[in-house]
């Protein structure tokens, strides 16, 4: 029988708040600085900032609200911030640089569409839009140049280290990826990285020097040279088609991990590539090849620009 009116409805209240909570939580984003010592996280009521060595410990609570996009300056209190737009002045327009260190804005730039990546280093950050990207100078923040690109709903973009400042990106044509100097502000290399399936996800070494490349079909990752495009290996990761989420290298020893839909994480030696000669690849969950696999052929050799 139903309660009589009037009668309390704690566990229906309980049950509502901590659905409320639940949302609250929600994480909205999650991204690691330049040299992984610390991790970011977005949710719709806070902000995080966890140091990674020599544990995870939280390092900062911030109360700015629906975070969907993050960019830590390596350690330093600078970070650069993209709301969700589900909440009141948080706008997916606008680029709001934030000082952790006293929890204040530094300042805000708007665009006229939404933020879908920002990439950062000492000298440089990358503001990417679904068909353009925006070149700032740093710490000044001047627009130096303003580069088109062809739909990319994934805010698909990378930058490398301080020493290089490449920025590598998406072409219009399939697979291929372009390699622009950012402070010469010059095309460097094209790329035809995976031929028959669009880029997926992209990562440079610390060093800058190394570029892995995985498309959408996620059967293989490919390494080239930075800034010369000269293809050093291909890295099978598996047979089966998967959607590939990330790809981090480790300096040293030389390592390239990805993660994917799959619900797997490889890790590759890179000892053979670093060293000059044939490489050897090895997998968390089973043994690599650095072969190219049958569903995608070998990449023809980059066409140098400028």
């Amino acid at each position: 029988l139903p309660p009589p009116l009037g009668a309390p409805r704690a566990p229906q209240m309980e049950s509502k708040e901590s659905e409320d909570v639940r949302r609250e939580s929600h994480v909205l984003a999650v991204a690691f600085n330049q040299d992984g010592t610390c991790a970011c996280v977005g949710t719709r009521s806070a902000f995080y900032v966890y140091s990674t060595l020599p544990k995870c410990e939280p390092r900062l609570r911030s109360t700015v609200e629906g975070v969907r996009v993050m960019e830590m300056l390596y350690c330093s209190s600078l970070l650069a911030i993209v709301g969700s737009g589900d909440r009141f002045g948080s706008s997916p327009r606008k680029l709001q640089l934030f000082n952790s260190q006293d929890h204040s804005t530094i300042c805000n730039l708007n665009f006229v569409s939404s933020i879908l990546a920002v990439r950062m280093n000492r000298n440089r950050m990358v503001v990417c839009l679904q068909d353009k990207l925006f070149i700032f100078s740093v710490p000044a923040l001047d627009n130096l140049h303003t580069l088109s690109t062809p739909p990319n709903p994934a805010g698909l973009c990378e930058l490398s280290s301080d020493d290089t400042s490449y920025l590598a990106m998406p072409t219009p044509r399939v697979g291929e990826v372009l390699l622009y100097d950012t402070v010469a502000l010059r095309l460097l290399t094209q790329i035809e990285a995976h031929r028959s399936h669009a880029l997926a996800a992209m990562a440079f070494s610390p060093s800058g020097t190394l570029l892995a490349t995985a498309s959408e079909h996620g059967t293989v990752v490919r390494v080239f040279s930075a800034p010369s495009g000269e293809h050093l290996c291909t890295l099978r990761r598996g047979s089966t088609p998967s959607r590939i989420h990330s790809m981090s290298f480790l300096q040293s020893p030389p390592l390239l991990a990805v993660g994917g839909a799959s619900g797997t994480v490889h890790v590759f030696s890179l000892w053979g590539v670093v060293g000059g000669g044939a490489s050897s690849a090895g997998s968390a969950s089973g043994p690599g090849e650095s072969t190219p696999a049958p569903s995608e052929a070998p990449p023809p050799p980059p066409r140098r620009r400028g």
